[in-house]
């Protein structure tokens, strides 16, 4: 005879505390939609058919590739990073007024999109996009 199989406990998505959590949080759709609102307001990407957003500056009459990001945050950040170089501090448009605002956009992106990427890692490969595109 066979045993009873034990019921499994309710496992929370990545991300949330504890399966009560998902009373309160807010749905896949709901969390899309607030960071497309934010999304809507950013410049210096655009998406790619891969699903990637390409970061191209233009300055005199040079474009500046600076590369492919899986998030749009990372891709609107690389954007700001590269026009501060060119264009010098507060002369071109922000997609973040503060540091904080990045990281709360980053965030709210990758719960929406279950992403998970590390901050290190993209600061590391920003720095080396501009270092080899000739912005540092």
């Amino acid at each position: 005879a066979r045993s009873p199989k034990p019921k499994s406990k309710p496992t929370a998505p990545p991300g949330l505390a504890s399966p009560s959590d998902l009373l309160t949080t807010e749905s896949i759709a709901e969390l899309q939609a607030r960071f497309k609102a934010i999304e809507d307001n950013h410049k210096g990407y655009y998406a790619t058919k891969k699903g990637l957003f390409q970061v191209q500056i233009t300055y005199g009459r040079k474009t500046f590739g600076l590369g492919a990001w899986t998030l749009a945050s990372d891709a609107a950040r690389m954007y700001e990073l590269g026009a501060a170089r060119l264009r010098g501090q507060g002369n071109y448009r922000k997609n973040f007024e503060t540091e904080q605002d990045y990281l709360d956009s980053r965030e709210l992106e990758q719960r929406a999109y279950s992403a998970d990427i590390k901050l290190s890692e993209i600061r590391t490969l920003q720095q080396a996009k501009l270092e080899e595109v000739g912005l540092v």
